[in-house]
């Protein structure tokens, strides 16, 4: 009868520190290169049947769209599929699908420090409180509260609250917000 252990071999709990630092890279990868897109793929205008604007975000187009603007957009996207099935992955389109969303929550993030939206304003797609923040867009709001209301008040700080008011910038700027539009 074999032996029955509670405890967990160094070549599994090795294994599983390998996943645990790919899983880490991948989601870092991501962010990132979502946040990049964010910078480098333009947004474009298009009309409706009432002739009002509605701007077209690179995350909003589909592989399907035709539109001259949405080109580099697709470039990428056809890229970035390439690159995973070169690299053997059974379906690129999850993961472009995972950047998008993650580009997505960094842009909303980005106008709700700046003042653009307001949080907690419904852009139609969210389903109230039942639609889940990403954590990068939960850090952008809840930081820039605190800083917001530390800039307001930063003449009367003790030296503890300025100390903080310093790490709350960096953590802000580590996750690539400018400061200035934060109002």
């Amino acid at each position: 009868m074999p032996i029955i252990t509670t405890s967990v071999s160094a070549d599994t709990l090795e294994l599983i520190n390998n996943v645990a630092d790919t899983v880490k890279r991948k989601y870092g990868a991501t962010k990132e290169l979502a946040s990049h897109l964010c910078n480098e793929l333009a947004s474009f205008t298009v009309y409706d049947a009432n002739m009002s604007p509605i701007v077209v975000e690179w995350f909003d187009i589909e592989h399907s769209d035709t539109r001259e603007a949405a080109k580099p957009t697709l470039e990428v996207a056809q890229a970035f599929r390439d690159s995973l099935r070169k690299a053997g992955h059974k379906n690129p389109s999850v993961e472009w699908k995972r950047v998008r969303d993650e580009g997505r929550n960094h842009t909303r993030a980005l106008a709700i420090a700046s003042g653009e939206i307001v949080e907690g304003e419904d852009d139609g797609e969210s389903n109230g409180a039942n639609t889940k923040r990403g954590l990068t867009l939960r850090m952008i709001e809840e930081l820039s509260k605190l800083y917001k209301a530390c800039k307001k008040d930063e003449k009367v700080l003790t030296d503890d609250q300025a100390s903080a008011l310093a790490e709350i910038t960096s953590a802000l700027i580590a996750l690539k917000v400018d400061l200035s539009m934060i109002k």
